[in-house]
């Protein structure tokens, strides 16, 4: 099978992603994928793993604790979703995105098995991300990874990616998303996300709303997950002059504390301390050894493609994936204090399911102009709601007919010394990659 065939192969399947309507928990169902696995020999047993979950910053948390990873000589696999320009970004090895040929190799093995399951089952249909997770586990096993991070597409109990046993469970800050398929309440949505705990696996728990976090401990309790908080594993202490930070991790042991100095973030955000601790102190749960220096290095040269990613143009462009009203929150903290006083032109769009009125009001207050764009895919917003969405907060809102045409137009009407702002969603701030001539990979 050659790497176009294998393209083909994987996008005629469904792709929930891109569906705007599904019956969940029905169609997932993690039977599908066992069955692959088990047809490849199990792959995902082949490499310890680290399991993320959560609403905000999982594919941040998984990328730094990558790099951690890397950084101290390991050689490890990533796995994440959704992707910016192309899937193949999704499945890394060593930090680089699968090659073609991997790709290709793996997915000769997995067509068959896949087939013939799909035969044997005709009322089950294979997802993209089923056949996807399966892939990049073999590629994994292939590789010969020392370490596979892993972050859950959506929920958690059901994911495809919990058909995995981890060293240590992560869980980022959970929010209301996807309430059409997760749940109409916070607790709701939680009690699926937690699905990623296992009996006898450690799982860190960051910082949470106090009804979340009683969703989770009570969770663990249930199938004897060993709970971890993150405010009891770790803290945090500017140094006077506030250029730099201490990170003190106390997990797993409180008796003989590591302290990482002089830390600095090459990544945009105070939010983002949180994220770099909070990766540390999953490697120390999973009983890494760190050396101080090479986490300084880490948290100095690590960015995050797509998520507050400065473009140095003129003006300067940044991109941001926030599409959630608490991510959204964050980008108007960090413009606030990296960017103050600048006149800022916004480019946005998103996904039907968001909640834009909400999202709009958050941002409206930090743009002077705001420019629509509809993005492809069956998924998106009508140019008619957002546009009702935005001129309820803000006077001064066009609309472009691309993102091409979106960020010249920005550009023509942003001064130099101003800022321009690509938000909303992965497929906006990819489709801006590409416009830009930027390459994730």
């Amino acid at each position: 099978m050659t790497y176009t065939e294998a393209v083909s192969w994987l996008n005629a399947l469904i792709d929930y992603e891109k569906a705007p309507d599904f019956r969940y928990p029905e169609v997932f169902k993690l039977d599908r994928v066992r069955a692959l696995m088990s047809a490849l020999g199990n792959p995902e047993r082949a490499w310890p793993s680290i399991h993320i979950a959560g609403t905000k910053g999982k594919g941040t948390v998984a990328t730094f604790v990558d790099a951690l990873l890397r950084a101290h000589g390991c050689r490890t696999g990533l796995y994440t979703s959704p992707h910016l320009v192309s899937f193949r970004e999704r499945v890394r090895i060593d930090g680089a995105c699968v090659s073609e040929d991997a790709f290709a190799d793996s997915m000769s093995r997995l067509v068959p098995h896949a087939e013939r399951w799909q035969t044997e089952h005709p009322d089950e249909r294979l997802s993209f991300f089923d056949v996807l997770t399966a892939s990049g586990f073999d590629i994994f096993r292939a590789a010969a990874v020392e370490w596979g991070v892993v972050e859950v597409g959506m929920g958690g109990r059901l994911d495809a990616t919990n058909v995995i046993t981890p060293r240590v469970a992560q869980i980022t800050p959970i929010a209301l998303e996807h309430t059409k398929y997760l749940g109409d309440t916070i607790e709701a949505i939680a009690r699926e996300k937690a699905g990623v705990m296992k009996p006898g696996v450690p799982v860190l728990i960051q910082r949470q709303l106090p009804e979340v976090e009683s969703v989770l401990l009570e969770h663990a309790a249930e199938v004897g997950a060993i709970p971890y908080r993150i405010d009891d594993a770790m803290s945090i202490t500017d140094s006077r002059d506030g250029a730099t930070w201490t990170l003190r991790v106390i997990a797993p042991s409180d008796t003989h504390p590591a302290l990482y100095e002089h830390l600095r973030l090459g990544a945009l955000g105070d939010h983002q301390r949180r994220n770099f601790a909070a990766a540390v102190v999953v490697l120390h749960l999973a009983g890494v050894p760190l050396d101080s220096d090479r986490v300084r290095n880490v948290a100095a040269t690590t960015t995050i493609p797509g998520r507050l990613q400065l473009i140095p143009e003129t003006p300067p462009i940044l991109l941001d994936v926030a599409h959630t009203p608490d991510s959204a929150r964050m980008l108007v903290d960090a413009i606030r204090t990296r960017f103050p006083g600048r006149r800022t032109t916004l480019v946005f769009s998103c996904a039907q399911d968001k909640r834009v009125a909400e999202i709009a009001k958050i941002l409206a207050p930090i743009a002077e102009r705001v420019v629509l764009v509809p993005i492809p895919g069956i998924r998106a917003m009508s140019m008619e709601d957002m546009t009702a969405a935005w001129k309820a907060v803000h006077p001064f809102v066009t609309a472009s007919t691309s993102t091409r045409d979106a960020i010249e137009n920005a550009r023509d009407t942003t001064p130099n010394h101003g800022l321009i702002i690509v938000t909303g969603s992965f497929v906006l701030v990819g489709a801006a990659m590409e416009a830009l001539g930027i390459n994730p990979t």
